[in-house]
């Protein structure tokens, strides 16, 4: 008697932590579905759930439909709290592996631009970066932010572009001549372009 009673304890200690679960009758009405869940550890309603997240994150905003999707999906499979916190934690962990490679890949490709860059540009390289620099901080409010955060058609950055940043300086040439040739000019800059036109 004392074995068994151990082993009913332990099944029932099992069946409160969510190892072990009875299953839900089929056909079962609402109100016994609803009791099914409550004995088993399963939320009333999918707004319910707890989302975990690890110590000092949140949610992204843009992320709420999804998890409205997800816990709907969840609920309607009888997921218990514990399945739903390893799930998440399963998919949170690959966007962070995502987006780490992603953040690696764009570092990559802007040293290889630079590079590219600094072979063409040779000695005329820092004045040239100066140059984009200044034009982006003059363009107009949320471009440069584009500029750097942005990727083009093929998926390159923006920023990683040799292209975008030879049409920067080629623009800032444009409207400002003299930003040329003053970053080699010694003496009197305005004499330093009388000279060179």
């Amino acid at each position: 008697p004392e074995d068994i009673y151990k082993s009913f304890r332990s099944i029932e200690n099992r069946m409160s932590s969510g190892e072990l679960r009875t299953t839900l009758p089929k056909g079962a009405t609402a109100q016994e579905t609803a009791q099914w869940r409550k004995d088993n550890g399963i939320p009333e309603k999918p707004e319910d759930y707890k989302i975990t997240m690890p110590a000092g994150r949140q949610p992204p905003k843009e992320d709420d439909n999804f998890l409205k999707s997800f816990l709907k999906s969840a609920h309607e499979s009888n997921y218990t709290q514990i399945q739903v916190d390893q799930a998440l934690s399963v998919f949170y962990a690959e966007v962070d592996r995502q987006e780490a490679a992603i953040t690696e890949a764009e570092k990559v490709a802007e040293q290889k631009a630079d590079e590219k860059l600094r072979q063409e540009w040779g000695g005329d390289y820092r004045v040239n970066k100066q140059m984009a620099e200044a034009l982006l901080a003059r363009a107009p409010a949320g471009f440069r932010d584009r500029f750097m955060n942005g990727f083009l058609q093929d998926g390159t950055p923006v920023k990683a572009s040799v292209e975008a940043w030879k049409w920067l300086v080629l623009l800032e040439r444009e409207i400002n001549p003299a930003s040329t040739v003053l970053p080699n000019v010694s003496g009197d800059p305005a004499k330093g372009v009388a000279q060179r036109i």
